[in-house]
This record gives C-alpha cells, sequence and structure tokens, in this order.
C-alpha cells in the first residue's frame, strides 16, 4: 500500500539563543503556559424539539403509570381491610390480622420495603396493625390520628410525586423560558409543604444552565423547612398569611413566575391567594398551579374511616376560578390519577398587530431586511406587535434564530 506523505514545514528550535525559526520566521522568547481548566464544567445536554400538545390528560410514562398502578392496587386492598375492621369483634378482627400478614407476594414486597415514599401505605398498616377494640368508635377515633398523620406526610407520598418528574415539569416550564424577556428571572413560590416546589424547579434550571434565577419563598411555617431541602441558587425566604396580602422586599409587578404545590384551603380563600399573587407579577407573568384534583380509592377509605375530609379542589372548580379571574390556561397537564397541573398567565386585552414573515433557507434576501425593519420600528412603535416567523423546514434553525433576536432590542416583539 502506497502512502502518501504531505510536505511539512521544517522548523529549527536554538534552546540557547531561545529562538524559533522555519522559513523566514523568527519567534523569540516564546513562553507557553498550560490552559486553565474549567472549574464549573456544565454537563453536557442532549436536546430535542418535538411537538408536545399543551393539554395532556395521561402524561405518565408507561413504566411511571405501572407504578403507580401495582402502589395504588396494594393500598386498595389494605383499605378494603379496614372496612372488614369496622363492627367486627375480637375473634374476627384477628382473623382479618391473619389474613393480611399472609397477604399475596405484591403486598408482602411493599410491606417489607416501604419508606417515607409510601405515606398512604404507612398509615394503613397502622391502623391494621394497632389494637382495635370492640367498638367500632374506638377504630374510628385510633384511625382519624393516623389520617391526621397522613396529611402531615401526604406531599412525599409517591402518589403525589407525579407531576413532578421531568416531562410534565419541563414542558410548562420551556414555555416560561421561552417567553422570558431576560434570562434573569424572579420565581415567587407560596408554600405550605416541607418540600418547596421551587426546590424541584431549581434542579431543572441546573440542567438548562443559562438562567439567573432568583427564588422567593413565602412558607405559612417556614419553621418545618430544612436546609437541603431548598432550592439551590439565590433565594429569599419569608413567612406569609393566607388571608393576608404579600410582603416581599420587592417592586410590584417585579415577578416572571409564581408557584403554588398543593395549597390546601378552601375554593374561596384559594382564589383570594391567586388575587394577591396576581398583584406581584410583571404584565405577562405567568402563575403555575400544582393541586390535588382526585382521591384514589385507599384515600377515600381512610377519609371515611377517620371521619375526617381529605382536601381537594376538582377541576371544574378550578378552572370556574380561573375564568372568574381573568386567567388564561396555557397548559395543563395531568396524571389521570390524583394530580392536576396548570400553567396560567393573565389574559391581556391589548390587540397585537400580526406581522407575519416567513423563513425561508438559501433565499435570506427575501426576509431578512424585512425582520430588520419590523424589529426596529417595534422597538420604536407605541403599537404593540407580534412579528411570527414561520417555517416549513425541518432543520431551519428558527428556533435558536429567535432565542438569540429576544435578546436584542425590539426581540421581545418576536415569536
Amino acid at each position: 500500500m502506497l502512502v502518501r506523505r504531505r510536505p511539512g514545514v521544517p522548523v529549527f528550535h536554538d534552546k540557547n539563543t531561545k529562538r524559533i525559526i522555519s522559513g523566514g520566521v523568527q519567534l523569540k522568547h516564546l513562553k507557553t503556559n498550560f490552559s486553565p481548566r474549567h472549574r464549573n464544567k456544565q454537563i453536557p445536554v442532549l436536546e430535542e424539539y418535538r411537538f408536545i400538545p399543551y393539554n395532556e390528560s395521561n402524561i405518565l410514562s408507561k413504566f411511571d403509570a405501572e407504578t403507580v398502578g401495582r402502589y395504588i392496587h396494594v393500598c386498595s386492598l389494605l383499605a378494603k381491610m379496614i372496612l372488614e375492621l369496622s363492627g367486627k369483634n375480637k375473634d374476627q378482627i384477628s382473623d382479618i390480622k391473619k389474613g393480611f400478614k399472609e397477604a399475596d407476594e405484591l403486598i408482602a414486597s411493599y410491606l417489607k420495603s416501604y419508606t417515607n415514599s409510601h405515606a398512604l401505605l404507612k398509615s394503613l398498616c397502622g391502623i391494621i396493625n394497632s389494637e382495635t377494640r370492640k367498638d367500632s368508635k374506638d377504630l374510628a377515633r385510633h384511625a382519624k390520628n393516623y389520617v391526621k398523620s397522613y396529611l402531615s406526610e401526604r406531599d412525599n407520598d409517591i402518589i403525589s410525586q407525579t407531576m413532578l418528574q421531568e416531562n410534565p415539569l419541563r414542558t410548562v416550564m420551556d414555555v416560561v423560558f421561552e417567553n422570558a424577556a431576560s434570562r434573569r428571572l424572579k420565581i415567587l413560590e407560596i408554600a405550605e409543604t416541607s418540600v418547596p416546589f421551587s426546590t424541584k424547579i431549581s434542579e431543572f434550571v441546573q440542567n438548562v444552565g443559562v438562567l439567573n434565577v432568583n427564588y422567593l419563598i413565602a412558607h405559612s411555617t417556614p419553621d418545618i423547612l430544612e436546609e437541603s431541602n431548598l432550592p439551590s441558587g439565590n433565594f429569599e425566604l419569608s413567612s406569609w398569611d393566607p388571608k393576608s396580602a404579600l410582603a416581599f422586599k420587592v417592586v410590584p409587578d417585579d415577578n416572571d413566575l409564581c408557584v403554588m404545590k398543593f395549597l390546601n384551603h378552601p375554593i374561596k380563600e384559594l382564589r383570594q391567594i391567586l388575587e394577591n399573587v396576581l398583584a406581584t407579577l410583571k404584565e405577562n407573568g405567568f402563575v403555575l398551579l400544582l393541586q390535588r384534583t382526585r382521591l384514589v380509592l385507599a384515600e377515600r377509605i381512610l377519609s371515611a374511616a377517620g371521619n375526617t375530609v381529605l382536601p381537594i379542589h376538582t377541576e371544574s372548580d378550578l378552572e370556574q376560578t380561573f375564568k372568574d379571574l381573568n386567567l388564561q390556561v396555557i397548559c395543563k397537564q395531568s396524571d389521570s390519577l390524583t394530580s392536576t397541573m396548570y400553567l396560567l398567565r393573565k389574559s391581556a386585552d391589548i390587540p397585537y398587530e400580526n406581522i407575519v414573515i416567513p423563513v425561508i433557507e438559501d433565499k435570506y434576501e427575501k426576509w431578512v431586511d424585512d425582520l430588520s425593519e419590523q424589529i426596529t420600528m417595534a422597538s420604536m412603535s407605541s403599537d404593540p406587535k407580534r412579528i411570527w416567523l414561520v417555517s416549513e423546514a425541518s432543520n431551519s434553525g428558527i428556533i435558536g434564530l429567535v432565542n438569540c433576536l429576544r435578546q436584542e432590542p425590539g426581540g421581545s416583539s418576536v415569536r
């Protein structure tokens, strides 16, 4: 096999005179240094752009749906055992407990290894394993204590974590990021749980790696928060009263996004909270609301056994409240089991002039000058405009172009 050798350029290095000579070029006293290492290396993220509907009634993956489904099935079987305990005599209760211990392999596997993420299962097991009396009223009183315990831990249960996975959360957060006027965001959270919603959002923001986010957390009982459960980055923590306006040292209408997770308030109080929140948002700010909208069978039985109401809000009640407050539902994601997440925005009454510019590859002279002129006019005009870039090519680069243009003066009108 013949190897073709490419002609090189001879280089001479004189160590004594510290000269490097090559042809007619001489370098004297050349010093070399190692390039500095990047201390804060970002993890590469592989992304793809594909169509995702704004409204999904069953967003869980097949694997997640099967995992949660098995857990709900086990909890339902245990809840039915609690029903059987009601009104039974001592011998009958003993027989039921015996059957509980001799449960099938699926139930047994959960009973041996349940954790803090199985709060519902733990409460059901506590009722069954406890010493019960003949009088069913004693069982109800005992069950009521476990219902109270479950309510304090419900947000950590596996069935309350379905909408906090990357798929549903990224869908709504991408919409917020793409509509942000700058790369600096202010996120306000109204919180009551031990793990703020902002903590999950901050994990996602870290993966994106291009945003500077400040978190403002208003918590009803901030003493229950542990440092490990707080978001990484810049955050401010404050206490709040659900019946009062929010008190943060920020300029009104300064927040880009307000998030709320599992607020346990009557619908009238929730409406008042939303009204207070809207007063802190920018003109085009968003509200991200995650609520329990359904109870599984085991929760309904637990609620009946403990004679305690487990708070939820139906989707119809929530959406009527949004309508009354003139809030537009941008995204609606549901796991079809227990929870629904809404991305909301204040409905704008401002009529926009829509300008459509087709982006044609390799024919830049047909649209680049027009686009530049329209952006300049939009930045100078007092009348609101929307400049829509449209492309039918599969690899046009239009998304990257829009992201860059939106950072330029007048670019906020580009869509």
